[in-house]
Formats: structure tokens, C-alpha cells, sequence
């Protein structure tokens, strides 16, 4: 293949997927030293030069998008005098023998220490930022999703490093999709597939995706449920932290869980990925209320597609995003009650059945097939907690780089800690994901999502069936055992199970109230002009026939009109009593200026102590219910006798009185 023209051309991969084109990955480092920013700029200049890609825009106007080669350098850099302790705190226990939560700022706080003077929605596909601190430097690499993954972002971060040291780097190649050749032709397959086994495989792929602009619709506004969900607290809100895994407990975990399969499942061998992304979803969903346990959960876990694809020529490198995806099918109560172990496993037999070569290739045809199509995952459940991703970048040496070449004060350049962030246009956190790195010591960093009540009963280090024990209790009795066994009294489980169920019922009740009325409309409506009344009519006849059977349609209107009012009533009512609700800080602050709260019971007080967008729903309920009440409540029909019916002047006169004649 010829090489990439720096002007106008445009290259598109034909089969990427399109997942992940508003998502851009970044990954920041924080160097034990100071560098010099004259040395990082001129660096990177060198590496766009040699690696075009990194310097061209990302065309988002074609289906697929494509990207251009060129030679813009996105880079900033900014000084601060503060020292690393300072500027950003992050601490953990160095001799930990268990998993323990970073202490550090928010993760949303800790991001903008790395990420600045980036806009919302850039159009270049690479930058480097650079904060210089009084003796350390953060950098930040970020490279557009849509053609770099993981495995690629760290080769770019390593070519970096490898110029810093005057060290020589690959040649840069385009993708070979960019030319015409199928990646799924350059899968290395020894044996061939029956076709059957071939379709089979193809058809697993394609379960996972949803194809059309109906579907994307759908997905939009799930996801804005989701997000409504979140922000008036009807789902439970994530927050993003890190967590230190020594290594030396994985092992231990591995082990025992081994140990644990050798007689079910001896053929099964179990690695440290395995467990511990069975661990993560074991902390994320043991704590979930027992209502959610029938929902289902679909695991997707991260696949490096390039072992399975001939390499480049000798000597060179291309940069795309070669990323695939397995899936696992679980419930919340299958993640709340079996081991560690048992998830693992799944995992395991998930990963094998999607990483044999059939399956890779067939995952690419799909893609290739789908380039320009609008995709969007097929979940089960809701977008919330019915889905989790854990990518693993344990085998990026990032604690191995040497940036010693730009040092300030001659001193070696080691990176301590690594923020990987695969950041969206809408920074939107709406389910558990976690991505997981080495820290050159044995160890993990692992950045995670979870609940406020996970992060709170995230499983310790005790025997894995005293684990089960502890998460499968939910009797007083069993809070005692707990008790001993932990330490420490659990944290209490969200008491939200009553009023959410109330809250769904009444939606049934304003759907079915909604159902009814549109039935009774259209069908009055069509009986009036089937008798040849317009719609510049205010009265119209309904029905002509016996007074005895008139009284009754007109005694059943009456009770389905009251009983939609009743309704619209009763769930207005519980909806407002809901968001009236005072929290135990809001209770304590009312109590502080010596003002009474009523507690379960009807008051206009208490909802002056709610936050303002309760305060605010509150009174958009409250606004709307009483015209809709007002409107059902002044139904009225007329009960004439035919001669008067079939008069048609006196009828028109019961409208307009006045009218003459």
C-alpha cells in the first residue's frame, strides 16, 4: 500500500465498530520528576511526523467516519507551583493485603488535573497536555476512540517515550482496511469451519447489536430515562473512584477459587483477569436490593483482536482501533449469590468461546458488513446496572517507561501512577465500568464505577464462603452474624424498594388513565360523526335508544370519568408525597432552626426543606393536576327524548342560547 497523503484524502476502516465514535481515550501519567516542555513539544512534532495519523482531523461526515493524515501538534502546557501532594493527592496502603479504596479528590476533579484547553467536541484525532508541577509533571495522551483503542493508545505513549530516548520507532503503515483487504481475511485460522459453525458464530455476534435508526432512537431514550432515573433518585447514582489491588491477594483469590472448581470444573484454568473482573461485579451487585434480583446483567468484557491478525510488515505500524467484545449473561441474583469462582469461570468459558479464531473472524465480518450502519447494543435489561464492562490494560508497561530524555534536574522519569479515562462528549457515568492497569510493583490500579452502597460494602478480604454468607443475609439475625464475622456493622441497605414500587404502580395507573381516555375519544368521536355531526358541533348524539338502556350508558360514563379522576388524583397525590418526603439531613436541618416536620404524613411545610428541582417537580405536578381534576369534574351529559333529538335547531341552542332563529 502506498503511503498516507498529507493533503485532503480521507481513510475510513470498514470495519470498526461505531460504538465508540463520540468516546476519545486518554491516559494520564504522573512522573516522579520535571521535564522539560520545550523537549515534550519538539518530541511530539518528531512523532507526528513520522506517525501522520496522530496530526490529521476526524471526518465525521461519512459512514463510516474517516480520518485524514496531516501534521497539526495539539499540544499545551501549563506550570503550577504547587507541589504533587498538593496539586493532587492520591494515597494508598503501600503494604495492603487487601483491595482498599484510593484515597483522592472526586474523579471528575482529578480528571481536569490532567485534561484542559480541550474542547467539546474536537475535531483533531491526537493531543498531549503537559502540567509541569514544583516536582512532578502530569501528562495526558488522548487519541480519538473511533481509531485507537487501549492497545494502541500505549504504543503511541511508548513511541514517545522511545524518541525521548533517542531510540529508534516502527515506520508508520495505514490500516489495511483503509485499502480494500477484509481484516477478516487476515485472521490466522488453521482449521477451517463447517459453514454451519461459521453461520453460528456470526449469528452470536450479531445478537449483540441492534441495527437501525429506530433502534438508536429507543437507546436515546433509555438512556434520558436513565439519566432522569438518576437525577431524581429513582436509580442509584455511580461515582467513579480507585481502588489498589495487591497482587498478592489476586493470587490468593485465584487459588482459592481454582481449588473451588477442581471438582465441577478441573479442565477450567482461571486467571488473574478473570477473577478479578468477577470480583469487581461481585462488589457492584451484592449489594443490590433484593427486588432487583430477577433483572438481567450482560457483561461485556474488552478482547485485543491483534494476536489474532497477521502483524504488519517488519518494521512498521499501523494505528486502528482493533477492539472486540465477549458477552456474559447474568441476573442480579446470579451475581449476588454465586462465588467469585463460579463468575470467573463464566467469564473464562465466555472468553474462550469468543477468542477461537472462528469467532474473531466472523466478529469482524459482522463489522464489516454493519461499517455504515447505525448499531447500538442489544441490552436485556435497563442501561443502568443491566450492563457492566471491565477492560483490562494489564499488559501496557506503563510503569516501565523511562522519560528521563526531557528531565529538568537529570533525575530518572518513572511514571507512579496511571489515569486511564475513556471520556465521552457527554461525560455521562451511566454503568459500572472499570478499567484496570498494572502499577509495576505486582499490583493493580483498577479505576471502577459503583454504587454509593457498593463503594460502602465493597467485599473484604475474608474466606469466599464467609463472603457469600455476609451478602447473602438479609434477616436481623443474620446483621449479628455479619457483625462478628466483618468487624464493623454493614452499612444499611437503601430503603427504596416500597416507594419506587409505588411510583412504577402509578405510572401504570396515569397509562391505563391515559389508555382509557384516548379509547373513549376516539370512540365517542367516530359514533357522533357516523350521526353527521363535524367537529364545529359542541353537543352530538352518542347514542339513541331506550331510556333505560341511555340511563345506563350514562350512569357507566359517569363512574369510568370519576374513576380516571380518582386515579389521576390518587397517583398526583403519591407522587408529591414522595418528593415531599424529608431526608434524615433535611429533617436535622429543619430541627436546627426549631421548626416542625411532618413525617408520613400530608403537609405543604416540608416541602420548602426539599431540594429545589423536588421543590420545582412538586409544583409542576401540583399545577398540572388541578386543571386535568378541574376538566374531568366538569363532564356533563343530556338525556333528551327523540323528538327533541331529531330537532336540530334546539339541540344546536343548547350550545349558543342566544342564537337566533
Amino acid at each position: 500500500m502506498e503511503g498516507p497523503d498529507l493533503g485532503s484524502s480521507k481513510y475510513a476502516c470498514k470495519s470498526v465498530s461505531s460504538l465508540g465514535n463520540y468516546s476519545t481515550i486518554y491516559t494520564g501519567l504522573i512522573i516522579d520528576t520535571v521535564l522539560d516542555s520545550s523537549i515534550l513539544k519538539g518530541k511530539l512534532t518528531e512523532l507526528v511526523g513520522l506517525w501522520p495519523i496522530l496530526g490529521g482531523d476526524l471526518i465525521k461526515d461519512t459512514k463510516p467516519w474517516s480520518f485524514t493524515c496531516g501534521s497539526t501538534v495539539d499540544y499545551a502546557s501549563r506550570a503550577i507551583e504547587q507541589p504533587l501532594a498538593t496539586h493532587l493527592p492520591i494515597y494508598h496502603e503501600l503494604h495492603s493485603k487487601e483491595p482498599s479504596i484510593i484515597e483522592s479528590p472526586e474523579l471528575s476533579a482529578v480528571d481536569e488535573k490532567f485534561i484542559f484547553n480541550v474542547s467539546p467536541s474536537p475535531v483533531n484525532s491526537f493531543r498531549l497536555r503537559v502540567t509541569l508541577l514544583q516536582d512532578a509533571t502530569l501528562l495526558c495522551f488522548g487519541i480519538s476512540h473511533h481509531i485507537c483503542d487501549g492497545n494502541d493508545c500505549w504504543e503511541v505513549v511508548k513511541a514517545f517515550c522511545d524518541l525521548l530516548s533517542n531510540r529508534p520507532i516502527p515506520s508508520f503503515a495505514l490500516p489495511p482496511d483503509t485499502g480494500g483487504v477484509r481484516m477478516s481475511d487476515l485472521v490466522k485460522v488453521k482449521n477451517e469451519c463447517s459453514e454451519a459453525e461459521s453461520n453460528l458464530h456470526y449469528q452470536t455476534h450479531a445478537q449483540h447489536y441492534d441495527n437501525g435508526i429506530f433502534n438508536l432512537v429507543v437507546t436515546v431514550w433509555r438512556v434520558l430515562l436513565t439519566i432522569l432515573a438518576v437525577k431524581f433518585g429513582f436509580l442509584a447514582e455511580l461515582a467513579a473512584k480507585f481502588i489498589y489491588i495487591p497482587g498478592a491477594w489476586v493470587d490468593e483469590l485465584r487459588v482459592k477459587s481454582q481449588a473451588e472448581l477442581k471438582d465441577r470444573s478441573p479442565e477450567i484454568q482461571l486467571t488473574r483477569n478473570d477473577v478479578i473482573a468477577a470480583w469487581y461485579l461481585k462488589s457492584v451487585y451484592s449489594p443490590q436490593p433484593v427486588t432487583m434480583s430477577p433483572d438481567p446483567v450482560d457483561y461485556f468484557g474488552i478482547i485485543n483482536l491483534r494476536r489474532f491478525i497477521e502483524p504488519p510488515k517488519s518494521g512498521t505500524h499501523y494505528i486502528r482501533c482493533s477492539i472486540g467484545a465477549f458477552r456474559c449473561f447474568f441476573s442480579v441474583q446470579q451475581l449476588k449469590k454465586e462465588s467469585v469462582a463460579e463468575i470467573a469461570r463464566n467469564i473464562r468459558l465466555a472468553t474462550l468461546q469468543y477468542t477461537s479464531p472462528e469467532s474473531v473472524r466472523q466478529g469482524l465480518r459482522f463489522s464489516e458488513d454493519h461499517a455504515s450502519k447505525s448499531l447500538t447494543l442489544a441490552l436485556r435489561g435497563t442501561i443502568s446496572l443491566g450492563v457492566a464492562v471491565v477492560s483490562h490494560w494489564t499488559t501496557f508497561d506503563y510503569a516501565g517507561l523511562d522519560f528521563s530524555g526531557a528531565s529538568l534536574n537529570g533525575k530518572k522519569g518513572s511514571v507512579i501512577f496511571v489515569n486511564p479515562m475513556i471520556v465521552n462528549n457527554w461525560h455521562l457515568t451511566i454503568a459500572p465500568v472499570a478499567i484496570v492497569t498494572k502499577n509495576g510493583s505486582g499490583g493493580y490500579w483498577m479505576r471502577a464505577t459503583n454504587t454509593t452502597t457498593g463503594w460502602e460494602r465493597q467485599p473484604s478480604i475474608l474466606d469466599q464462603k464467609t463472603y457469600q454468607l455476609v451478602n447473602e443475609c438479609d434477616t436481623p439475625d443474620c446483621e449479628a452474624v455479619n457483625n462478628d464475622l466483618k468487624g464493623s456493622p454493614p452499612a444499611p441497605l437503601p430503603i427504596k424498594e416500597g416507594w419506587i414500587t409505588g411510583l412504577l404502580l402509578c405510572v401504570l395507573g396515569v397509562a391505563l388513565a391515559l389508555l382509557a381516555h384516548a379509547i373513549l375519544t376516539f370512540k365517542l368521536a367516530a359514533t357522533a360523526a357516523s350521526g353527521g355531526y363535524g367537529w364545529d358541533s359542541s353537543p352530538a348524539v352518542i347514542y339513541e335508544g331506550t331510556c333505560h338502556q341511555a340511563n345506563k350508558i350514562a350512569t357507566n360514563l359517569h363512574i369510568l370519568v370519576n374513576i380516571i379522576v380518582l386515579t389521576l388524583t390518587a397517583t398526583s397525590s403519591y407522587c408529591n408525597q414522595v418528593l415531599a418526603a424529608p431526608s434524615r439531613a433535611r429533617t436535622d436541618v429543619a430541627h436546627a432552626q426549631r421548626v416542625w416536620v411532618s413525617i408520613a404524613s400530608s403537609s405543604f411545610t416540608k416541602i420548602w426543606y426539599a431540594p429545589m428541582w423536588r421543590k420545582t417537580l412538586w409544583l409542576l405536578i401540583l399545577g398540572t393536576s388541578l386543571p386535568v381534576q378541574i376538566m374531568y369534574v366538569s363532564y356533563c351529559g343530556h338525556m333528551d327524548k327523540p323528538d327533541m333529538v331529531h330537532n336540530r335547531s334546539l339541540l344546536q341552542n343548547l350550545s349558543d342560547p342566544l342564537q337566533k332563529k
